[in-house]
C-alpha cells in the first residue's frame, strides 16, 4: 500500500503540473470526479498480471451512469505471487518495481484525459493510451526511461515500424501521423514529438481549441514551420535507420 500510494500522489503531482489539472472531474456533469485505486487480493476479470482498468463513471449504486462521481483503478496487489509466475511484460525486461510504478502512472493520467476530454472528444486511441505510456515510462524510474525505452525502440524497429503511416481521416485532405499500435508506437511518436517540440507539445495537443487532434497535430506543426509528411518522414526514416526514432534532430 505505502509503494502504491507514493506512485498514486507522484501520479496526482504530474497531472497537475503537466497538464493543469488541478481536480479530477466528470465534464458531462461537470462534478467532483472522487477516483479510487482498489489493490485487488487475488486476480479477477477486472485486473490480473495482464489487465489494469481505468472504470468511470459510477453512481453508488456501481452501475455506468453519465452523472457518476465515482471512478475506479483495479489493481491486483504488487505483492501478489502470480506476478512472478505469470509475466506479460519480460520481453521488455522490467524490474517488478518499474513495471507497476510505469502501469500506476499510466491509468493514473487517463483520469487526466477524461478529465480534460470527457465522452465527447474524438481523441485516437493511440493519442490516449500513447500518452499514458509515455507519461507511465518517462516520469518514474530512471530504468523505465533509459534502459526500459530502448527496449521499447528496439522492439518497434524489428516488428511494427509499418503500422506508423500518415493518413487521412473521412472527410478530411490534411495527412495526420496515425498507428495501429497503440501503446508501443504510440508512446514512441510522443517521444519523438517531445524530442523534437518540446514535452509541452503533449498539454499543448490535449487542450488545444480545435475539433479533433488531427486538426490540433496539424496547427501545432504549421505554428513550428512544418507539416505532418515531413514530422512522418523524419520519424520513420530514423526509425528504419537507426532504431532509435526518438532521437532529437539537429536541423
Amino acid at each position: 500500500m505505502e509503494f502504491v500510494r507514493r506512485w498514486i500522489d507522484h501520479a496526482e503531482e504530474l497531472t497537475r503540473t503537466k497538464y493543469g489539472v488541478t481536480q479530477l472531474r466528470n465534464p458531462r456533469g461537470q462534478t467532483e470526479l472522487e477516483l479510487y485505486i482498489m489493490l485487488l487480493p487475488e486476480p479477477n476479470d477486472d485486473a490480473d498480471t495482464g489487465t489494469t482498468r481505468f472504470k468511470c463513471c459510477y453512481d453508488p449504486s456501481g452501475e455506468l451512469a453519465s452523472s457518476g462521481r465515482i471512478a475506479q483503478i483495479p489493481y491486483l496487489t504488487p505483492s501478489h505471487p502470480e506476478w512472478d509466475t505469470n509475466s506479460t511484460w519480460g520481453w521488455l525486461g522490467y524490474p517488478p518495481d518499474d513495471f507497476h510504478a510505469k502501469n500506476l502512472i499510466h491509468e493514473f493520467t487517463h483520469a487526466g484525459q477524461f478529465t480534460l476530454w470527457g465522452f465527447d472528444r474524438p481523441v485516437p486511441y493511440w493519442v490516449s493510451e500513447g500518452l499514458a505510456e509515455y507519461d507511465g515510462m518517462f516520469n518514474t524510474t530512471e530504468r523505465n526511461r533509459t534502459a526500459r525505452f530502448d527496449s521499447l525502440v528496439r522492439d518497434v524497429h524489428d516488428r511494427i515500424p509499418d503500422q506508423i503511416f500518415l493518413a487521412t481521416t473521412l472527410g478530411s485532405d490534411t495527412p495526420s501521423i496515425s498507428t495501429t499500435s497503440g501503446y508501443f508506437a504510440g508512446a514512441l511518436i510522443m517521444k519523438y514529438l517531445a524530442d523534437r517540440f518540446g514535452e509541452d507539445i503533449h498539454n499543448r495537443l490535449v487542450r488545444h481549441r480545435a475539433p479533433t487532434f488531427d486538426e490540433a497535430l496539424a496547427a501545432e506543426f504549421e505554428a513550428a514551420g512544418t507539416t505532418a509528411p515531413e514530422v512522418f518522414e523524419t520519424f520513420v526514416h530514423g526509425l528504419h535507420s537507426t532504431g532509435r526514432g526518438c532521437e532529437k534532430e539537429e536541423r
